[in-house]
């Protein structure tokens, strides 16, 4: 799918304005994030208020009318922002969403359908966005560097703001209006975004009864990562039953749901966060076999956020993007590692570099890696003196390697054997 056509997968007309399709945590509604004047109209008394539901109409980039049914329209308190919620509908492709809005990121695009284009062929446009101040938790007031007239914008209030990294959209915010200062000039030089958590502060007004929570379905149980965990590649015998064993696991003893983990920090992401990951399944297929690999070796009955907060002391997962996962050990070990004590592991799992010959790294080759941190640039415990000798560094699939090494070790043992199993699992990963 191409960039233009992700935009376009996402983003709808919404009366005279834009919205953008998001898939929020439900199998059975699906909303539209988009500016609450869209969806509103003053009346004879000067008040804002809702327009009739068939009064709204939605419209795909080709300009053909949806068949969505409107189930509710619930606005922001304050804030000139909606989320309209719908029957579900199937979105072919998901966005992710930049919540910290790091510096380094200075480049953006607002996407719409500008009025003056609604009877063309092409009704969409890209407008080339970037910083204008230093955001607020409110506002934002990005240039617009094309500096287009002020028509040539009319029609794209409640567009996205999306950041594109590696052919991936980010969605910043929801351009809500022409910055105030930028309407008294002849050109549209700025535009006022909101970010995209305040869109948060309705789900929480509303209440999640009402409102699901603005995460992926998907997130709603590990289960639904099952069948892509633990592949055990090239393992010749005995492989069915240990699978099973794990994935039975998964189904019955690991009692935490990834949704859990987005307002924990439990999860390191290198120069990033959680909350802008939540579209990354390798991320939360690798962070299920670490809590399996952890209800094993510490033999839980079951793994619950009890056991998780339990077992930060002695292992930690740390998730990055590399071409090769070794580049990303001096910023692991720029993390937050303080709950990890001495003798610890930290296991690294890497987007783009899934399954490495090399899956562990010994002490000798830690204490001379390229760009190694100085001791007041990392976060960890005060205990450690030499992190570098008194931590051990894995990738994530070093215990699927081991379970491989050790495949004779199961031999004669099926999968109603789970328990002599797991310990096996755990004698080979320990």
């Amino acid at each position: 799918m191409t960039l233009d056509e992700k935009y376009q997968k996402i983003s709808i007309m919404i009366n005279n304005g834009t919205g953008v399709l998001f898939q929020p945590m439900s199998n059975e509604f699906t909303y539209i994030l988009t500016a609450k004047h869209n969806v509103q109209f003053k009346n004879q008394d000067n008040i804002y208020v809702d327009k009739n539901i068939e009064d709204i109409v939605l419209k795909n980039n080709l300009g053909i009318v949806l068949n969505l049914e409107i189930k509710g329209m619930y606005h922001h308190q304050s804030l000139d922002i909606s989320i309209i919620k719908i029957n579900y509908y199937e979105i072919e492709y998901f966005t992710n969403f930049l919540t910290n809005r790091e510096s380094n990121k200075i480049d953006f695009n607002l996407y719409g359908y500008p009025n003056t284009r609604r009877t063309q062929d092409i009704k969409d446009r890209l407008f080339k966005l970037e910083y204008n101040n230093q955001p607020n938790t409110d506002l934002i007031v990005m240039k617009n560097t094309e500096s287009s007239s002020q028509s040539e914008i009319v029609g794209c209030s409640g567009g996205g703001v999306f950041f594109v990294e590696n052919e991936e959209l980010y969605l910043l915010g929801i351009e809500r209006k022409m910055d105030d200062e930028s309407t008294r000039e002849e050109s549209n030089t700025a535009v006022n975004v909101t970010p995209i958590l305040k869109f948060f502060e309705i789900v929480d007004f509303y209440g999640n009864d009402e409102l699901p929570l603005l995460f992926p379905p998907y997130l709603d149980s590990f289960v639904n990562f099952l069948d892509e965990s633990f592949p055990l590649d090239n393992m010749i015998s005995n492989k069915n039953d240990v699978q099973s064993v794990l994935r039975q696991c998964i189904r019955e003893k690991i009692k935490v749901l990834p949704s859990d983990f987005l307002t924990r920090n439990t999860i390191n992401v290198i120069k990033s966060n959680i909350n802008d990951n939540v579209n990354n399944k390798t991320l939360w297929i690798m962070y299920l076999e670490f809590l399996v690999f952890c209800k094993i070796v510490k033999e839980y009955d079951e793994f619950n956020i009890t056991s998780v907060e339990e077992v930060v002391s002695d292992f930690k997962f740390v998730f990055g993007k590399s071409k090769e996962w070794t580049t990303l050990i001096p910023d692991v070990f720029k993390s937050d590692l303080r709950s990890l004590l001495s003798g610890g592991t930290i296991f690294i799992g890497c987007d783009g570099d899934c399954n490495p010959r090399r899956t562990e790294i010994l002490k000798d080759s830690l204490i001379n890696i390229d760009r190694r941190p100085s001791r007041s640039e990392m976060n960890i415990d005060d205990g450690i003196r030499n992190p570098f000798q008194e931590l051990k560094v894995k990738h994530i699939r070093d215990i699927q390697g081991k379970i491989v090494d050790n495949e004779n070790s199961f031999n004669g043992l099926t999968d109603c054997d789970n328990e002599e199993i797991e310990r096996k699992i755990k004698n080979a990963v320990s």
